[in-house]
């Protein structure tokens, strides 16, 4: 990732552990999880709602979910090619 996106080691390091965060809370398999579009759209979903869930408030939970959704991008990206998908298409504020 760090030669093919161009990434400092640091940001890299910094995705794959916030992957590996997703897996551990989430109880999932990052490669399978993010095979394609639709299930990509799902996990997003899932981060925000996890996101939600964790946090104290709805600031701390928006940043949270897109540090993470933003790494799971970059690794969807990297292994299938899938790109990002709309940001308001994946984070919804309870009612």
């Amino acid at each position: 990732m760090i030669n093919e996106k161009k990434l400092s080691a640091k940001v890299a390091s910094d995705i794959a552990s916030r992957c590996l965060r997703v897996e551990r809370c989430l109880g999932i398999d990052l490669k399978s999880a993010t095979r394609n579009q639709q299930k990509l759209e799902s996990l997003q979903l899932n981060i925000s709602e996890l996101s939600m869930n964790i946090t104290e408030s709805r600031a701390k939970a928006h940043s949270l979910s897109a540090t993470l959704r933003s790494a799971v991008n970059y690794f969807s990206d990297y292994m299938w090619g899938i790109k990002n998908i709309p940001h308001s298409m994946y984070f919804r504020y309870p009612k």
